[in-house]
């Protein structure tokens, strides 16, 4: 993997960690176990995609292959599959969904913040 890009996926796994832990632990105190722990899951899948988003990115930008035309559309498509499918498991109750969702999302937060700060780190 590139770098920069390597560089950008571990400070967001570690970030990614660090605050959902923080937020499993603030919610444990709070007694909200189950929210606690479907936010850390959600955020984990939203890591775990991302981390394989950047391998997939890399390895077909890299590898000249025949048919990447079909096959990167295609890995997308499984990874969305993938989300949606775990999110139903949780689509039971609305407050587990939206857990689950906001999980997900803080994924994006982080992930903005860091590019932000390594992108500094660099000037």
């Amino acid at each position: 993997m590139a770098k920069d890009l390597n560089e950008i996926v571990k400070s967001v796994a570690k970030n990614d960690l660090i605050i959902g832990i923080t937020l499993l632990l603030i919610l444990v105190l709070l007694r909200q176990y189950n929210i606690g722990i479907i936010l850390l899951v959600g955020l984990i899948v939203s890591m775990i995609n991302f981390i394989v988003s950047a391998i997939i990115t890399n390895k077909f930008m890299s590898e000249p292959k025949k048919n990447k035309a079909f096959l990167f559309p295609l890995s997308y498509l499984i990874r969305i599959v993938s989300v949606v499918a775990i999110a139903v498991v949780f689509s039971n109750k609305i407050s587990n969904l939206l857990a689950f969702l906001i999980g997900f999302f803080i994924h994006y937060i982080i992930l903005v913040i860091t590019t932000i700060k390594v992108q500094k780190g660099s000037e």
